[in-house]
């Protein structure tokens, strides 16, 4: 497993929800407050049930995520059908390294980028690079200067490629 630590440029963009990320897809930022976990819960599992291959999340772990309103949470939805084909989604790092890696040191200004999925119809679409920096946008806007994130299975090749220009080793 690859672990790298990226930093924010000083040029910061306003996040707008609905944002263009592919011509047929579009990104937006999740509020629980304007949309219940309830109303997004089925295509959130179906898509976490795809990406896995069978081995999702535990029971009640993506709605606490979901809910917590210090993550930050991108989904992605087909624009003709609006259905949701893919999310990401971070959290702070002092909120996920006590629970998840105690090893590591937390920080208030790091963001820990938690999943990122697609369900099996849209994988491998070049869709993963708009979801991301949606959500780069909206950890920046909310103050993080830097996000970790994890790959495993060979996508630590893929993660530098897409950061390049902000990774700090």
């Amino acid at each position: 497993m690859t672990s790298e630590r990226m930093s924010y440029s000083d040029e910061n963009q306003e996040m707008q929800s609905g944002k263009e990320s592919a011509p047929d897809y579009k990104t937006e930022v999740y509020r629980p407050e304007r949309m219940p976990w309830d109303t997004i819960k089925e295509e959130i599992s179906r898509i976490d049930f795809s990406a896995s291959e069978g081995e999702s999340f535990p029971e009640g772990l993506l709605e606490r995520d979901f809910q917590d309103p210090d993550t930050a949470a991108i989904l992605m939805r087909d624009r003709e059908t609006n259905v949701i084909i893919g999310f990401s989604y971070a959290k702070p790092t002092t909120k996920t390294y006590p629970e998840d890696f105690p090893e590591r040191q937390a920080s208030e200004d790091t963001a820990y980028i938690y999943y990122t999925a697609f369900d099996a119809a849209h994988q491998r679409q070049g869709l993963v690079a708009p979801l991301l920096k949606e959500l780069d946008e909206e950890l920046s806007r909310r103050g993080y200067r830097f996000i970790e994130r994890d790959a495993a299975n060979g996508k630590g090749e893929g993660v530098e490629e897409s950061y390049a220009d902000k990774l700090r080793k």
